[in-house]
């Protein structure tokens, strides 16, 4: 199926054109490419095939496909078909042959929809209100992700906003119809946790609230099966904390780490590290320090490298890319004025997708290639 290794393997270049976004399609060992493990430990803001690049975008008012090879953008569902309220979120994005499927936030309930890639044949597949009054709890749904025509996905629910409140994370399956909805596994934690869904396990970055300001060990990788068994605590940080989610791919799990900095014009330090799905084997493939004025952070994975987002006042500076395979890192400029950026790997190009200073979603978004230069400006 198109999606049978979403969590699959690295990217193959084309050797004549490799990253430019009018070349030939670059696929993942015959699967459709928009739904790489980066993308989607990144919150999913696009998805792509060989053809478009699909988003949101509050600028264009709607969900969006950007055909490749050009700066053509079609709002294909209009935001008013995706909620009543004009404060829209629309991520997770994933793909399966003809069918989009994604996770909309309208600040009062969270819902998976699905539609063509035309945008028809729009659906409501499940969904939850952001806060139930009469049970006291907050809700927010992660993780959605397809594995052999299935969907999962994480329903988090919380007794408040404190660093110390009860937090819980169940695991939900269905069909990709909505169809056959049960509820898998789930977990009980002091505080947040960020949860990554793999084939085969559910893995949480969790900072326990009593480690939150250790000099090392403060944040830990947590896993179990699908099914709520054999949980472990698979890795703890030799830094302060574990900056963000992890990213699983190609058989490896890959972290980001970041120190304490002593005052706000000092440095701190990151590094990153590699290990097995078990925790095993592991291995620092860069270690470097940065100003506490600025941030670091996992920006995702594409063409056998990894790429680390360089911060200042929210705004992308560059990117430090380091190769999978071993080798010296290097810095990459990027001209992108979007707030908050993220990166996506659309396989034959890069997509940056941020907001403008009014947080609206989707207001910048531009192709660059795997070297950073821009091809297009998509939305500005």
């Amino acid at each position: 199926c198109a999606t049978c290794s979403y969590m699959g393997q690295i990217a193959h270049t084309n050797p004549r054109r490799a990253g430019n976004d009018d070349a030939p399609y670059v696929d993942q060992d015959g699967t459709e490419c928009g739904n790489t493990p980066s993308n989607y430990a990144n919150g999913g803001c696009s998805v792509s095939d060989p053809d478009y690049d699909y988003f949101y975008s509050a600028k264009e008012g709607g969900l969006c496909r950007a055909k490749k090879g050009s700066s053509e953008v079609d709002a294909i569902i209009p935001a008013s078909s995706l909620s009543s309220t004009t404060r829209l979120e629309v991520n997770q994005l994933n793909k399966d042959g003809d069918t989009l499927y994604c996770v909309v936030w309208d600040g009062n309930r969270y819902a998976i929809r699905s539609a063509k890639t035309d945008g028809s044949d729009l659906a409501e597949l499940y969904s939850v209100q952001g806060y139930d009054s009469g049970k006291g709890f907050y809700y927010q749904i992660h993780g959605l992700c397809i594995y052999d025509h299935t969907l999962y996905f994480i329903l988090e629910s919380m007794t408040g906003a404190s660093s110390l409140a009860e937090h819980y994370f169940d695991l939900y399956s269905m069909g990709e119809d909505g169809s056959i909805q049960q509820k898998l596994s789930g977990l009980e934690l002091t505080g947040s946790a960020t949860p990554y869904v793999a084939k085969d396990k559910v893995y949480f970055v969790y900072t326990n609230p009593g480690n939150a300001n250790k000099s090392s060990g403060g944040s830990s990788i947590l896993s179990e099966n699908l099914d709520g068994s054999d949980q472990e605590t698979i890795y703890t940080c030799s830094l302060a904390f574990i900056n963000g989610n992890i990213i699983l791919q190609d058989g490896s799990i890959y972290v980001l780490e970041n120190g304490l900095a002593a005052s706000s014009s000092s440095n701190y330090e990151y590094q990153l590290t590699r290990m097995d799905p078990s925790g095993g084997n592991q291995s620092v493939l860069l270690s470097d320090s940065i100003s506490a004025r600025s941030y670091v952070g996992l920006a995702g994975i594409a063409r056998d490298t990894i790429y680390i987002g360089k911060y200042g006042d929210g705004v992308l500076s560059s990117f430090k890319t380091v190769p999978l395979a071993g080798g010296d890192p290097s810095d990459v400029d990027v001209d992108f004025t979007g707030i908050n950026a993220k990166l996506m790997n659309a396989c034959d190009c890069l997509l940056v997708y941020g907001t403008d200073t009014a947080a609206a979603s989707g207001a910048r978004v531009a192709r660059i290639g795997f070297d950073g230069t821009t091809y297009r400006q998509l939305i500005s």
